[in-house]
């Protein structure tokens, strides 16, 4: 026996001998790292995922630590004893580790044949969170040890306990002892009971699972843990015990109270949230990243201020909602407006919406047509009425009487539809959804190749048909919108960087630059005239049956933007938004392109409106230097600048009882569908000048099919 007990001793000296040696380089190491505590203490929170503007301003800001830091004479004894009792009752009576509890836990692991928790000061703890790291080890325990002493030779008793109670986890977001009461109980600290004091005190053991929102019995059997360790020490009175005992706490209604705040721009932002976490694979939103837009808070503001006045001039008309987006030449986002009520409606008319475009979607068919070369702008084609049989039904799409022609350009000028429809026939429905839907606009929606397409039967996302007219801007280039320039970390390295995204040559140059030409012209004499004040305006009108959807999309040289209205209603019953019919004076040509009109002229006043390529109507001048005064040239020069061809304009005046053509496919056949221009000149107004105040009489105007 006395040669195995000296054996063992032997061993255990040797293991003192050597643990001592460890632990003395150990504490050597730590002593080295003390000097950066401050600086731990400080970058130890998760900052905020903020999204910022392209001219500095805050749109929001996230973090999922919520803090709210205490100094430790502002926190009361009784909280103070609690957390003592549930994590370290002897605390000031060791120097950062105490002997007896790590005698107890060695003789626990020795007997259990296993490396447990346990015997972890409240220093230790700290140094844990500050400097090593979860793991249950011999090596990581003493790592702590040689910390805590360290600490405790750095920082008073008050101070270690104050940096505790602020950075320790109590689970649901909450970060601090005083955040953690007011997530649990909605109180401050110097209104907590023994019972709740208690009841947080042990949260920090296992924060996610056994705090009271998510376990409550668990919380009421740590609490009454605690507080048996208070009354043993005499920290609480045996009445106050019984008292605390008998308590059932009752929780916060509201256990959310991360600091997440859309300061801005409330639709981009949930966009750019949602276009990070595709990007980076993670929720941004938790906190660590800076995200720099290319949005302007000044023309963002400018466009808000006019959706809400553009709404409440047209309410009495049925326009209750506007979306608005404007890009730069480049893609890059400058403002978005995805409904006019964030709080009610957090659904984004511009990136989610399907809408029909109506008249909208005829350039984009036009296009085809001239890409194909079945049609050029100054072709003529049939506006008379078209009828099509499919099995026992007949479409019929109503025009002039006779065999009356126009040019194409007249036909878009002026947004007629029977040319419409057959140019779409000529294009042919299947090519046009399989080879330019998709792969040359970029239209992502799903669609069925019928004829009535081009009149805007499809619905379609605002944003994509802003990029399917970025081709005609960019002589048959594709610009996809996008709103990021950079995502950094919490470092400020960058992470992602963002640049245009420009597929190009997906139409000839020529096509795009004829389309360009027609859409010039609706702006200078057709259906968007109300945008003519618009420097090197183009763009395109488009209303839908029964008025539920008016649109203006159009461009400069420089930017792009579409602009769309509706009469949006929640569905009590259904518990849907639903969209009814407006007045028939809200037309695309009518209210949306002043909203449209607007915001561009503030647009160029901001950042300039630089020429990037001729105006396309100066080609009307080049021509006419070549024509004849003689009957013939006069003709030929009608016919090229998109005239009446074939008869007189007096006769394609609409005379009294001409059935109005429609405005989209299938209308029913109790509706009176509305009519367009039928190819005339556009009555002489003015278009206002400003948003009216309320709704006034609106006086009749140019719209569109």
């Amino acid at each position: 026996m006395g040669v195995i007990f000296l054996v063992l001793f032997s061993l255990l000296a040797a293991g003192v001998l050597a643990g001592g040696a460890m632990f003395a380089m150990m504490l050597n190491e730590a002593s080295e790292q003390i000097p950066t505590l401050d600086a731990k203490m400080a970058s130890i929170r998760v900052g905020p995922t903020r999204i910022m503007s392209s001219d500095g301003k805050l749109l929001y800001e996230s973090a999922t630590e919520y803090r709210i830091p205490t100094e430790i004479a502002d926190i009361p004894e009784l909280v103070q004893k609690a957390t003592l009792a549930a994590e370290d009752k002897r605390f000031y009576e060791h120097d950062g580790v105490d002997p007896w509890a790590v005698a107890r836990q060695v003789f626990t692991n020795v007997r259990e044949q296993r490396v447990a928790g346990g015997a972890s000061t409240l220093t230790m703890q700290l140094a844990k969170r500050l400097y090593t790291s979860p793991e249950q080890s011999f090596k990581r325990k003493l790592e702590d040890a040689a910390l805590a002493l360290q600490i405790e030779r750095k920082l008073t008793k008050s101070q270690i306990l104050e940096l505790y109670l602020n950075q320790v986890f109590y689970g649901s977001g909450a970060y601090g002892i005083t955040a953690a009461a007011d997530v649990y109980f909605g109180k401050s600290l110097d209104e907590l009971t023994a019972s709740e004091a208690a009841m947080l005190s042990r949260c920090v053991r296992r924060p996610s699972s056994e705090n009271p929102f998510v376990n409550y019995s668990k919380a009421i059997e740590n609490r009454n843990a605690v507080l048996a360790v208070m009354f043993e020490e005499k920290m609480i009175s045996k009445s106050e015990y019984d008292e605390a005992l008998a308590d059932r706490p009752k929780l916060a209604e509201d256990e959310n109270r991360l600091q997440a705040t859309i300061k801005r721009a409330p639709y981009f932002v949930r966009y750019i949230l949602d276009q990070a976490r595709l990007e980076l694979g993670v929720d941004v939103a938790q906190g660590g990243y800076t995200i720099e837009t290319s949005l302007d808070s000044r023309l963002q503001k400018f466009a808000e201020d006019r959706a809400h006045r553009l709404v409440d001039s047209y309410r009495r008309s049925g326009v209750t909602t506007n979306a608005f987006m404007l890009m730069n030449r480049s893609g890059e986002i400058l403002c978005m407006i995805g409904g006019v009520d964030y709080a009610k409606n957090k659904y984004n008319a511009v990136t989610q919406g399907k809408r029909q475009p109506g008249s909208a979607m005829k350039p984009l068919v036009y296009g085809a047509a001239f890409e194909q070369g079945v049609l050029t702008p100054s072709d003529p084609i049939r506006a008379d009425t078209y009828r099509e049989r499919d099995g026992g039904h007949t479409w019929t799409v109503e025009g002039r009487k006779g065999g009356s022609s126009v040019s194409v350009s007249s036909a878009i000028q002026f947004s007629m539809n029977p040319p419409a429809v057959r140019a779409m026939k000529m294009v042919n429905p299947k090519v046009f959804v399989e080879g330019y839907a998709r792969r040359v606009y970029g239209l992502t929606t799903s669609m069925i190749a019928v004829p009535s397409l081009v009149l805007g039967s499809v619905a379609v996302r605002p944003i994509e048909l802003a990029q399917a007219y970025s081709i005609f801007q960019h002589e048959g280039s594709r610009v996809k919108p996008y709103g990021m320039r950079r995502i950094l970390d919490s470092n400020g390295n960058v992470v992602r960087k963002f640049d245009p995204q420009v597929t190009r040559s997906l139409m000839s140059s020529a096509s795009a630059e004829d389309m360009d030409y027609c859409l010039r012209k609706v702006v200078q004499g057709g259906t968007g005239s109300y945008a003519s004040s618009v420097r090197r305006a183009r763009g395109k009108t488009g209303t839908t049956n029964d008025n539920r959807d008016a649109w203006f999309i159009g461009y400069t040289d420089n930017y792009l933007a579409v602009s769309w209205v509706a009469n949006e209603q929640f569905d009590r019953e259904h518990r849907v938004w639903v969209y009814k019919p407006m007045s028939n004076y809200v037309m695309g040509g009518k209210v949306p392109i002043l909203m449209w009109r607007d915001v561009m002229k503030e647009c160029q006043d901001l950042f300039g409106e630089p020429e990037v390529k001729p105006d396309p109507l100066d080609r009307e001048k080049e021509r006419e230097a070549y024509v004849t005064d003689d009957g013939e040239g006069s003709a030929r020069l009608t016919h090229e600048m998109g005239g009446l061809s074939n008869e007189k304009e007096e006769d394609a005046k609409e005379e009294p009882g001409d059935k109005p053509a429609v405005s989209s496919v299938d209308a029913p056949p109790d509706e009176t569908p509305k009519p367009d221009t039928g190819g005339t000149k556009p009555p002489d107004e003015e278009p206002p000048a400003t948003l009216p105040d309320g709704n006034p009489e609106l006086p009749d105007g140019p719209g569109d099919g």
